[in-house]
This record gives structure tokens, sequence and C-alpha cells, in this order.
């Protein structure tokens, strides 16, 4: 019987503990990349044109 009970209150844990974890994971979205694309930006006396390119990440990695 302490094993059934002890099986039901992990479980329970358990649920508990990955309702939380998946919570906290929000999905981040970059910037606009048709704006990225279309500006120049000056560093200096250097101007730059930046070229977006999509990196996922791997699940379970985003964090704030």
């Amino acid at each position: 019987m302490d094993e059934l009970l002890n099986v039901i209150i992990g479980l329970i844990v358990g649920i508990i503990i990955g309702i939380i974890y998946n919570s906290y994971n929000v999905l981040y979205k970059g910037p606009n990349s048709k704006e990225i694309k279309s500006k120049i930006y000056r560093d200096g006396e250097n101007c730059y044109r930046l070229i977006p390119i999509i990196h996922i990440c791997p699940s379970g990695t985003i964090k704030e």
C-alpha cells in the first residue's frame, strides 16, 4: 500500500514540476528581418548592412 502511495505522490509531484517548467518556456521572436535588411548601420567611420540568419534553438534551451 505504501509503495502505491509513493508512486501516486511521485507522479503528482512530477506533473506539477512539468507544468511549472513548461510555463516558463516563452518563445522569443526577433525583429522583422525585412526591416533589418533594409537599414544601414553606422559605427564610427564604418557602415554595415546586416544579413539575418535563421537559427533554431534546441528544445528546452529558451530562457529569458
